[in-house]
């Protein structure tokens, strides 16, 4: 038998400490000098980098931990976890399937077989796994002699429909554990899909008082919308917007959605069915699909929404159909999923043979956004549809996130592949005339859009959450004004862009516009993004529409090494300070943060700074001017030309590059320019080697 190292002892501690950094360091010494625990460094390091969100880097070392020792069920378990979040169903399937065989088979890897097979299209597999629970003794005592593993099995009977065994369980749960909240979650679930709402939202207050999970808060919501409770059910959906992405503003809105005639449970399946053959006769054949799937998932035993779901595919020369939940209310979001979608079109990388069926409410952020995106893609807006897929849609039938996400960076500064966002001709007749309504002559006239993030939208969307409203994003419209006078010199207009703000401009000149308080619309917020010059302005959704287009962009007041992707883009950082006494934050304790569990929590949220005892400091007057008139000379292909900024860049790139975490990381690899003059005033801070 081994003898633990003192190392290993220090790694685990690491570890357990939140320090990864540091626990990181320790495991590749132990690579290096003890071999003889190589095996558990891999591993250990591949969970970094799991929970880091660095998918390639954790299959590569989870991968090569197997290879040192295939003996180790915990291995294969959670290598099939890092295969299961991009996507390789089948590659999880059998890491899982590994694991058990070699004795890893808990309730919970079972139930997460179950998923599995769900997943990967093969139905009969995940039902004969889940019958496991009453025919392996082994697993049957796990399940009896601890309640938490009974839990993997309440949720498996959930899946397939089983409420009365899955009651019987939770009621043998809470005998043992009475305030259990995951028991008591999973009790209102069942009672709601027996329609016993009033019964559900008892259950649900029983988890609440235990633990705020914003999850069960918003099933509780869903309860009480369907007991005619829409002012508590509104306040639920409010207080889960940071969570879930989407609001619905007021009280108003909700009663007017006609979500509280929503009904899901299991016995609506055969109903929600005939609505798909209605829409099939109607010639809506992607409204048809996705409500078989949806009755499949209402369902999942019975055959008969399956084979018309397989039929009406085959129809349309598919195999599979994939769903995507827009975060709808987030334009932002919306917007760069969407296009990302297109984009991996455009490179081939979307199967033929599968139908990806993106879902909105009926209140998006733009309607325009959502009225283009339809004409690229298949696309259902409806509020019964979205909120029903968003409760009990089968694994089987979710996107992968790294369908969307996967290579982003590479996708946007990928010269060959060009945005997909066009205008009809009636579009751009359009937005001519608003133009012009504006002032703009759509033949001669150039302009800069501008915008500066401030409460102005989150005050009237998001009342009563203030902790969603990010402060430190926000930025005083009025510091652009040195800026403004560049563009102005050199001939252009500038429009300032934006909704609801709190701050008009001052700046007043002829050809210097305040848009965003003369009536904006959502069609125009888009035209003028789409045609500007270039767009400068702060982290926000408006920032995202000129990703899509590919319209050049300087991002303004952004984090230290954060940047957005795209062909011709700029990125200006704001400083770091400590609250207390206005002294930077050194640049080693700053990136620091990225090592640590969970590093946009603490560096990108205004709780984050406030516990660490941060604050930004926004970029100066001055600071803006030299940020645009590096942007002009990027578009005329003049930036950066001398050898010592290029240099200078790529020291900056290299602090960066091998970073723990993504949203710093990948910038620096695809050398997303940043504001030489910044680099020079602040290269102490930066470098403060020399």
């Amino acid at each position: 038998m081994q003898t633990e190292s003192r190392l290993l002892q220090a790694a685990r501690s690491h570890s357990r400490a939140g320090r990864s950094a540091a626990a990181t360091a320790v495991y590749r010494r132990i690579i290096e000098d003890e071999p003889q625990f190589k095996a558990e460094a891999l591993h250990a390091l591949g969970l970094i980098a799991f929970g880091e969100g660095r998918d390639d880097d954790a299959l590569d070392l989870l991968a090569k931990a197997i290879d040192a020792d295939r003996n180790v069920a915990l291995y294969y378990a959670n290598f099939s976890r890092a295969l299961e979040k991009v996507g390789h169903f089948s590659g999880a399937i059998s890491a899982a399937g590994q694991a058990v065989a070699l004795g890893g088979g808990s309730p919970e890897l079972i139930e997460r077989l179950c998923n599995l097979f769900l997943a990967a299209d093969q139905l009969d597999k995940a039902l004969s796994t889940a019958a496991e629970f009453d025919s392996n003794p082994a697993l049957a005592a796990m399940v009896e002699a601890d309640p938490m593993q009974r839990m993997a099995r309440v949720r498996v009977r959930r899946l397939f429909g089983d409420h009365g065994g899955a009651r019987a369980d939770l009621l043998r749960v809470l005998i043992v554990e009475p305030g259990l909240p995951a028991a008591w979650h999973q009790f209102g679930r069942i009672e709601r899909a027996a329609g016993a709402d009033a019964r559900a939202i008892v259950c649900y207050g029983r988890a609440l008082s235990a633990v705020r999970d914003l999850e069960v808060v918003y099933d509780q919501g869903i309860a009480l919308q369907r007991v005619g409770r829409l002012d508590e059910a509104q306040s639920a959906f409010n207080e889960t917007t940071a969570k879930f992405g989407y609001t619905l503003s007021r009280g108003a809105d909700l009663k007017a959605t006609g979500l509280a005639e929503l009904d899901i449970s299991p016995d609506q399946a055969e109903g929600v069915r005939r609505r798909g053959h209605e829409a099939e006769h109607a010639g809506r054949p992607i409204e048809a699909v996705t409500l078989f799937a949806l009755a499949s998932s209402l369902s999942p035993r019975d055959e008969k929404p399956r084979q018309d779901l397989e039929r009406l595919l085959a129809r349309l020369g598919k195999r599979r159909v994939l769903f995507h939940r827009l975060v709808h209310s987030a334009l932002g979001m919306a917007v760069i999923e969407m296009d990302l979608f297109h984009r991996k079109i455009q490179l081939g990388q979307v199967p033929d043979d599968t139908l990806v069926v993106f879902l909105s409410g009926i209140s998006p952020s733009n309607r325009s956004v959502t009225a283009m995106a339809a004409r690229l893609m298949p696309f259902v807006v409806d509020d019964r549809i979205y909120y029903s897929m968003l409760e009990v849609m089968l694994p089987i039938f979710r996107l992968p996130e790294s369908w969307l996400w996967g290579a982003e960076y590479e996708d946007y500064t990928n010269p060959e592949i060009k945005s997909g966002w066009v205008f009809t001709p009636e579009e751009r007749e359009r937005g001519r005339e608003g133009m012009k309504r504006l002032g703009l002559d759509p033949d001669k006239d150039w302009y800069v859009a501008i915008f500066a993030r401030d409460n102005g939208w989150a005050v009237k969307n998001l009342s009563g959450m203030p902790e969603t409203y990010t402060h430190f994003r926000n930025a005083d419209i009025n510091s652009y004004h040195e800026a403004i006078q560049l563009i102005l010199d050199r001939g252009g207009t500038v429009v300032r862009m934006g909704a609801v703000p709190e701050r008009a401009l001052t700046f007043k000149h002829p050809k210097v516009i305040d848009y965003a308080t003369l009536g904006r619309e959502d069609f125009m917020d888009v035209f003028l993004v789409a045609h500007a010059r270039f767009f400068m302005g702060t982290p926000a959704g408006i920032l995202d529409v000129a990703r899509v287009f590919d319209t050049p962009t300087l991002h303004v007041n952004f984090a230290i090494g954060w940047a957005h992707p795209g062909k011709k883009v700029l990125h200006l950082p704001k400083r770091l300070v400590r609250r207390a006494t206005g002294e930077p934050v050194p640049f080693a304790e700053y990136l620091a943060h990225y090592s640590e569990p969970d590093p946009v929590g603490a560096v990108f949220s205004d709780a984050g700074l406030a516990r660490n005892g941060y604050a930004y400091i926004d970029n100066t007057p001055e600071e803006l001017r030299e940020a645009a008139e590096e942007m002009f000379e990027l578009l005329e292909g003049r930036w950066a030309q001398d050898p010592a900024d290029r240099e200078l860049l790529d020291r900056y790139f290299a602090l960066f590059e091998n970073a723990a975490h993504r949203v710093v990381s990948e910038p620096a690899r695809a050398r997303l320019p940043v504001v030489l003059a910044h680099l020079r005033r602040y290269r102490s801070w930066y470098f403060p080697d020399g």
